[in-house]
């Protein structure tokens, strides 16, 4: 019974760095909380964060501490959101923690 709790512990050992080496490595980086200008547009059920230029899109946009729905007041508008760019299952999403109007004409197509 001693020899089985020794190889068990052993095991235990060996395997526990791994563990911890690979939890270090699945970590991800948490991102800078940077300032980021465009045009606010409603797709489909989600808000995004579009290039003035081309309306393409560069961001999803969610709120932290604040419901999603704030953005709709937004929209069509050219503003500066604050927050943390990060990636998710391949989508640029933007984490906003504020969001203030740059320029208070509503955007318009060019063409």
């Amino acid at each position: 019974m001693p020899t089985l709790l020794v190889v068990l512990m052993l095991s235990a050992a060996a395997s526990a760095p791994g563990l911890l080496a690979q939890g270090k490595q699945g970590q991800v980086a948490k991102a800078e909380v940077r300032a980021y200008r465009g045009v606010i547009d409603q797709r489909a059920t989600e808000f995004v964060l579009a290039d003035s230029e081309n309306m393409e899109k560069i961001a999803e946009l969610r709120g932290r501490g604040f419901s999603k729905d704030n953005f709709a007041r937004f929209v069509g508008e050219y503003v500066e959101v604050k927050g943390r760019m990060v990636t998710e299952r391949g989508e640029k999403i933007l984490h906003v923690r504020a969001i203030e109007d740059v320029q208070r004409v509503p955007y318009t197509n060019k063409d």
